[in-house]
């Protein structure tokens, strides 16, 4: 329900820019023998242009609220100046005054990218008498041909009604067909191909109207002529051809608006257009309106305009040579298609030879590789488009994969406003990058988290002290609220708030001639902070957090404890803050949607705590805490996030092959500790947990391969640095016990799964096997057999275990990428046996936060002149 509110107050904020029809500026252009004045129009306004005399021009058909310029103004040349009448019913007229002797050459409305100019031509001397505009000039965009038995049909797509006038020769073997106004030619200028009575035709120049030569068969006439669907935004002019031995249709019929003589009964269109395959058996969809060719640099692209944003599955087949595109049912005649080859592309054919659907087959250059697609979403005055690139270098990365490019996207900057929201799709042609984060969002986080508590004990009254590595690992949840800015299109500003819970702790007991216990948690969490980012790929930011958190702590100890290995005291810490700093990946899901991958750090001021036990013995305790944390977070945009269409960019925007790479990390290590002594009177029994947090670093390589959006990889690292617990009680009989455990030299080998979501941008799980050697170095200073802490002896061990992990990966281009990564290693248990009667068993689970650089080999070395057979 909340989404349809924000998608119903989107479409509530851009109602007025869609149904405005303000005239935004006016411009006069002068000329040595008059004027041209300009009038810029959201869409196109019924204006009227008349002459009041050879000094007065008025421009009516307007409402005084369309008027969002200057009402008056100097005029510059020929025009002395220009004014606004306006009339109590609300409509208006500009008025232009003029020098002497001016008259209207033309008026008319021209499109320009999303906006239209009313273009006023005003010249010196004899000038055709004024023309009534027609709101939007006359434009031809198609030419389709089909036949029926004897009878061919030609079908004229206008984008508005209008009257034609057409002539035959005395052979029949040319027909002329001429508007009865100047009209645009954005169709094919000329075609040489043979249908029926059909033979091809030219574009002629008639005077100053251009008209339209068909050549037909000799002795071929005009059966019926008509406009079809006139009422409509896309009119058709019908003329049926026959042969002089067939009676005529209502041959005099040009131009009925209620939509002329019904058609040959029975026609339909012919499939002859290149080769294989039938007549259509299901309905045309309509979907498919052009194909071009073109090329850029050495790719060769094909590109279809389509009624609506349209996936399709295209198929390459390297032992024939062919590329196959997987229509939608097209009747081919219906698509207008100006070339045959071009580029990598030899020639092509269409297959109508399945019921469902039609298969467009490439024949192509030997080596010929798809090397990606895409979907471009447009908007009201931009069509949809299907774009594949193809290249002989199959491991290309296109160039629309790394920059996005909006070459190919004409009077980019007059569409921004004109672009309309697919549900499922950024919005093409905007800008190179998804605007993830700008304006208002709001989002929640899940959050996995691991800490170190440093923990400085001492009894001041018998002078024990004591340092150990305490900690907390949980999960916790936030929600946060932000604004974001986006600088120079590349980076990325914003402001962030947050607040959250933390769940779990960590409970402790120590137990000699007294049971002890002690537990420590973490509670509410709120902070505030900025994020500083750049795009490293169309759809992902990766950014840096820099802010600051307070957190709730909560303390619980025995009253009675000594303070050896028990703190005796219950207390808490509220509102402790700390820094906050973290790196983070986050990237575009759909319009209103992104999700985000992070990784932080939270260093808390250091905070004290004094207390006496229930025999008057002093103690206090100083606490450094740290805490990492993992978050995956989705986030809700109020702004859909315009960007480059990416809907169907799967395997092709994910590098495959071999790769390799470096990470840096924060480690986790969490321990837990049961130890025991029967040889001493009494037992002792220390149970707990130990945290620590270490940088480390190492290396990582895999071979990877992609399915659609599915990717699979095998993969092996290594961690150079290691991991240190150190953990020390002194007694107050001038006694030590401390231990140091070291857990390094860890490989891992996985097998990686992964989902792509959009360009480049890759969620994946890991599952696979760890190892790593295990070291107890023992401290001791107490008689042999006595300690109550830790087994007092040194210990080697290779441990292996099982690792599990996920992260996110974003491809930056076909060489580079950037993941973060999230890593947990359980190992066995280790069983460590001190000297005389005594038992530890320890429990270690490592959790690894870091962030990846990868380099992609394959491609590297391929465009090193190196090969590709990796």
């Amino acid at each position: 329900m909340l989404k349809k509110f924000f998608i119903l107050l989107g479409c509530l904020w851009v109602l007025p820019s869609i149904v405005s029809a303000s005239i935004s500026r006016m411009a006069i252009d002068p000329q040595d023998n008059g004027a041209t004045i300009k009038l810029v129009m959201d869409r196109p306004l019924p204006l009227k242009t008349t002459s009041e005399s050879d000094e007065v021009f008025i421009v009516e058909g307007f409402n005084l609220s369309d008027w969002a310029t200057d009402k008056q103004g100097p005029g510059q040349g020929s025009v002395k100046e220009y004014y606004i009448e306006d009339y109590s019913s609300g409509s208006a007229e500009l008025v232009i005054r003029t020098k002497p002797g001016l008259k209207i050459q033309d008026a008319q409305v021209v499109p320009k990218g999303s906006a239209y100019h009313y273009e006023i031509s005003l010249v010196a001397g004899d000038a055709p008498p004024a023309v009534e505009s027609r709101g939007v000039p006359l434009m031809i965009d198609k030419v389709q041909v089909g036949q029926k038995g004897e009878a061919t049909r030609l079908a004229i797509h206008l984008n508005r009604a209008a009257n034609f006038n057409f002539s035959v020769n005395e052979k029949g073997t040319e027909v002329i067909i001429k508007p009865d106004e100047r009209m645009r030619w954005e169709a094919q200028t000329t075609m040489e191909y043979a249908s029926g009575l059909f033979k091809g035709y030219d574009v002629i120049d008639e005077g100053s109207i251009m008209a339209l030569k068909v050549k037909t068969m000799p002795g071929t006439k005009v059966g019926s002529a008509s406009i079809q669907d006139a009422n409509s935004s896309t009119p058709k002019y019908i003329i049926d051809l026959v042969p002089d031995t067939m009676s005529n249709v209502s041959g005099n019929t040009l131009f009925d608006p209620q939509g002329g003589p019904a058609p040959i009964a029975g026609w339909q269109a012919s499939p002859a257009d290149f080769g294989a395959g039938v007549v259509p058996q299901a309905a045309d969809t309509g979907l498919i309106q052009s194909m071009d060719i073109l090329t850029q640099n050495d790719d060769t692209v094909i590109k279809f305009v389509t009624k609506e944003p349209l996936n399709l599955d295209v198929t390459e087949n390297e032992y024939t040579s062919q590329v196959i595109v997987h229509l939608p049912k097209v009747n081919w005649t219906n698509v207008n298609a100006l070339d045959r080859n071009g580029g990598l592309i030899d020639s092509y054919k269409v297959d109508q030879s399945s019921v469902d659907g039609t298969n467009l087959i490439l024949n192509v250059k030997k080596g010929t590789h798809v090397i990606g697609k895409k979907t471009v979403s447009g908007g009201n005055m931009q069509a949809h488009r299907f774009i594949i690139h193809m290249n002989q270098n199959e491991h290309k990365v296109p160039e629309w994969l790394v920059s996005a490019s909006t070459e190919q996207q004409a009077n980019e900057e007059d569409n921004k406003n004109d672009l309309e929201t697919i549900p499922m799709l950024y919005r093409g042609g905007v800008s190179p990058q998804a605007s993830i984060a700008q304006g208002p969002y709001a989002g929640w986080n899940l959050t996995f988290f691991g800490s170190e508590d440093k923990q400085e004990g001492s009894n001041t009254t018998g002078g024990a002290t004591r340092k150990l590595f305490s900690g907390v690992t949980g999960l916790g949840g936030q929600g946060y609220v932000g604004y974001g800015l986006h600088l120079m299109d590349q980076f990325y500003f914003g402001g962030e708030l947050s607040v959250g819970y933390y769940w779990d702790k960590q409970t402790r007991t120590y137990k000699t001639t007294s049971s002890y216990e002690s537990d420590c948690k973490l509670g509410m969490n709120w902070g505030g902070s900025f994020r500083i980012g750049k795009y490293i790929s169309p759809t992902a930011l990766l950014y840096a957090r820099l802010g600051a958190q307070s957190t709730d702590f909560w303390f619980k100890g025995s009253k009675d404890s000594t303070g050896e290995g028990i703190f005796p005291g219950t207390y808490s810490r509220r509102n402790r803050t700390g820094f906050l700093y973290g790196v983070g990946l986050d990237t575009a899901y759909n319009d209103y949607t992104s999700m985000r991958f992070e990784l932080s750090q939270v260093n808390y001021q250091p905070f004290k705590y004094n207390t006496t036990n229930t025999a008057g013995v002093s103690n206090d305790i100083k606490h450094r805490f740290v805490l990492n944390q993992l978050s995956i977070g989705m986030t809700h945009h109020f702004n859909p996030m315009a960007g480059p269409a990416t809907s169907s960019i799967y395997d092709e925007s994910v590098v495959r092959g071999v790769y390799g790479g470096v990470l840096f990390a924060i480690n986790n290590m969490y321990t837990k500790r049961d130890f025991k002594n029967t040889s001493i009177t009494p037992a002792s029994n220390y149970y707990g947990g130990s945290s620590n947090a270490d940088p480390v670093w190492g290396f990582y390589a895999g071979y990877g391969k992609a399915h659609g959006r599915f990717y699979y990889a095998g993969e092996v690292d290594v961690s150079l640095s290691e991991s240190v617990t150190k953990e020390t009680v002194n007694f107050a009989a001038g006694q030590t016990e401390s231990y140091i455990d070291t857990l390094k030299w860890r490989w891992g080998t996985v097998a990686r799964v992964g989902y792509i979501f959009n360009s480049g941008v890759m969620g994946y799980g890991k599952l696979g096997f760890v190892s790593g050697k295990f070291h107890r170095s023992n401290k001791n200073t107490v008689p042999p057999g006595t300690a109550t802490f830790a087994a007092e002896r040194n210990y080697k061990k290779m441990l292996t275990g099982i690792r599990t992990g996920a992260g996110l990966e974003v491809t930056v281009n076909n060489v580079l990428g950037v993941r973060g990564d999230w890593t947990l290693d359980y190992y066995p248990k280790v069983n460590i046996k001190g000297t005389t009667g005594q038992t530890e068993k320890q429990t270690i689970i490592d959790n690894r936060f870091g962030i990846g650089l990868t380099i992609y080999l394959s491609d590297m070395l391929s465009s090193m002149g190196l090969g590709t057979n990796l």
